[in-house]
């Protein structure tokens, strides 16, 4: 059994299986024993490239990202990843007056729009907080659908220089993976959670233990 599996194993033994965690949990586990999930391209040995963007993720796998870090890092390492969240996604704020519209267009199926957008926030890609200083995953056994999928209908211009990146087909991508587990869920940019959201979850512990101690709704 591997490192990633043996943890996400691990975090089935404290969390309701059926709860909102939970069942990301076994998502994960699910997707990593899709025979097409072991078809995609392997990543360059310490290359980090696609690990500098804007991330869009559900709020569920947040939830399961932030249940892994309370429970295998320190205070102080969230507390760096909150602060280090808020100044990035404050000076995005400044820097795009169109953040928030290209929020809203990854859900519209406005393809125009979509790209439009995405092109005036291309300039303003953001180390992802969970990627260390030797250019490793702090986060591996949860990382989001978008890590786990980079490279099957995105080619990695590091990688293959055979096709060219295309916007539309990140688009689309976005699309299928939301639907992976039967589930819709907006999704936001990472730091907007870290930034905004994570504070009041830890300032709640009672409001965050639903996420992995109730049946999801």
């Amino acid at each position: 059994m591997n490192i990633e599996k043996k943890q996400l194993k691990q975090i089935q033994t404290l969390v309701l299986k059926t709860s909102c965690i939970g069942s990301v949990v076994q998502l994960y586990l699910n997707i990593n024993n899709d025979f097409r999930f072991k078809l995609k391209p392997k990543c360059l040995e310490n290359c980090c490239e696609c690990c500098n963007d804007l991330f869009f993720i559900s709020p569920s796998e947040f939830y399961t990202i932030l249940f892994f870090i309370k429970e295998y890092m320190n205070e102080k390492y969230i507390l760096e990843k909150i602060q280090y969240s808020q100044a990035m996604l404050n000076k995005l704020k400044r820097a795009c007056t169109s953040y928030d519209d290209y929020s809203s267009s990854l859900f519209s199926f406005d393809k125009d729009l979509y790209i439009s957008l995405h092109d005036s926030l291309e300039n303003h890609k953001i180390r992802c907080p969970f990627l260390n200083s030797k250019g490793q995953c702090d986060i591996y056994p949860v990382r989001p659908l978008i890590c786990r999928f980079y490279g099957w209908k995105i080619q990695c211009q590091n990688i293959g220089k055979t096709m060219k990146y295309n916007k539309y087909e990140k688009y689309k991508e976005f699309q299928i993976l939301n639907g992976y587990n039967g589930k819709f869920e907006k999704e936001y940019i990472l730091i907007d959670y870290l930034a905004e959201l994570a504070p009041l979850l830890l300032l709640n512990e009672e409001q965050f233990k639903k996420k992995y101690q109730e049946p999801s709704s």
